[in-house]
């Protein structure tokens, strides 16, 4: 678009003053021109302060994200710091070690194993490890000998094996199994864990 100087000298007045009203653009020898509501320096003005404000804001996120690394790294190394502080202080205690409740049961009579394996199974083991409260229950038998009959009772800890051993369940047990298998002789011993290897 040709502009001629006397049009752009009045631009140019518009924007110093602040003038905001329509005014035509024109020149002889090309088309009118009309800009209406002229506003260049507000827009000019507008725009210098968005960029500086965008700017600025750059640079305060830029600042804020430098302080909140380091805050989060301080952080860091007082909840670590804190850790070792408790840990020294307050001594861990080792869990304490299972404990096994372990009855052999000798079966002398070929006869009556599949009927002693069935009545353990389907009763005796059940009823001993609910009344027990244990955390683990095995049976075997042994095969070296096919008359040795093997039960196998964990508990979290020798105290609670021995709340077992000397509470009314225990006696109940034994007069079940006295009264159901007479013939069957048993021993019974007491473990605690020593060490636990798992490959």
């Amino acid at each position: 678009m040709l502009v001629s100087a006397a049009v752009r000298q009045a631009l140019a007045l518009n924007i110093l003053e602040g003038n905001s009203r329509p005014f035509p653009i024109g020149n002889a020898k090309a088309r009118t021109v009309v800009v209406a509501e002229l506003k260049f320096r507000q827009v000019a003005l507008q725009v210098l302060l968005a960029a500086e404000r965008i700017g600025a804001a750059h640079t305060a996120l830029e600042h804020a994200k430098e302080v909140f690394d380091v805050i989060c790294g301080e952080a860091s190394r007082v909840d670590i710091f804190a850790s070792a502080m408790v840990e020294r202080a307050v001594p861990r205690r080792s869990p304490m070690p299972a404990a096994f409740f372990v009855v052999r049961a000798t079966v002398a009579d070929p006869a009556k194993r599949a009927a002693f394996d069935a009545w353990y199974s389907k009763e005796h083991l059940l009823d001993a490890a609910r009344s027990f409260g244990v955390t683990k229950a095995w049976r075997f038998w042994s095969l070296a000998d096919p008359s040795l009959h093997q039960a196998t009772y964990q508990f979290p800890d020798d105290a609670a094996l021995d709340r077992a051993m000397n509470g009314a369940d225990m006696k109940r047990l034994v007069a079940d199994f006295n009264r159901d298998w007479p013939d069957v002789t048993r021993t019974r011993e007491t473990f605690v864990l020593a060490e636990e290897f798992e490959a």
